[in-house]
């Protein structure tokens, strides 16, 4: 049997090791999963520029899921997803004197599935009711 040069020792060792993270990645970690979720992320924007957020906890959600004004549900949501990132937002009223251009931006950035996340938007019951047509007989 051929000796195995150092090379291929090295990459069969670096294999089993990235073998073995990724099945410890497939564990439940709470830990892990709680690191992760206090993180600063990043999203390089072409029109806003690098924006620093955080994942919005289940407890953020579930008060957001109490707000009935889908404007004030939204301004709520981009103040918690940014004021740990920017500790100088205070409060959901700072986001008021942002420019319109930037802050419809930043919406959009959080209602696509390749940034922020997606949240499904709750559907109403069944369809809008619609006049009967006239007969013409």
């Amino acid at each position: 049997m051929p000796k195995k040069s150092p090379a291929e020792v090295g990459r069969e060792l670096f294999e089993k090791e990235e073998a073995a993270e990724r099945e410890i990645a497939k564990k439940f970690d709470p830990r892990r999963i709680l690191e992760k979720a206090r993180e600063i992320r990043t999203i390089k924007d072409p029109v806003l520029g690098e924006v620093k957020y955080t994942t919005l906890p289940a407890k953020d959600l579930w008060e957001l899921n109490k707000i009935s004004d889908e404007w004030e549900r939204t301004r709520k949501m981009i103040f918690l997803l940014l004021h740990k990132a920017y500790p100088e937002l205070k409060s959901e009223k700072d986001l008021d004197d942002f420019p319109a251009e930037e802050l419809t931006r930043l919406c959009e950035l959080i209602a696509s599935p390749d940034n922020f996340f997606y949240l499904p938007q709750t559907l109403k019951a069944g369809s809008a009711k619609t006049k009967m047509p006239k007969s013409s007989a």
